[in-house]
């Protein structure tokens, strides 16, 4: 199984604490937003963590293989399509020349 190819612990509590992490990095980043004007705007957040956090539930429910197998297509979708608009989201604020750049000096 994946568990013994990867010589890990990788399991379903594994992924439950990842996935309890992005929620709380969700948390920080939308009140550091809201409380400073600064950080990743709502939406481009919610794309790109929603992509991550349905990766991560299509992992899950492989490790589980408890007959809910059929779930990890719509997952997987969901992550596709979270994705193409986190995509779409950067290339519209590229195009209109917002997107952020290192600072060169």
């Amino acid at each position: 199984m994946l568990n013994e190819t990867l010589g890990m612990p990788l399991g379903g509590s594994t992924i439950d604490f990842i996935l309890a992490g992005i929620g709380l990095e969700a948390v920080v980043l939308l009140a550091l937003r809201r409380f400073t004007g600064s950080g990743t705007a709502g939406g481009a957040l919610a794309a790109n963590l929603v992509a991550g956090a349905s990766l991560l539930f299509a992992l899950r429910l492989a490790l589980a293989a408890d007959g809910t197998v059929a779930w990890i297509p719509i997952c997987l979708l969901v992550a596709l399509v979270a994705h193409a608009v986190d995509l779409a989201m950067r290339w519209e604020r590229n195009a209109r020349g917002e997107a952020s750049r290192p600072n060169r000096s």
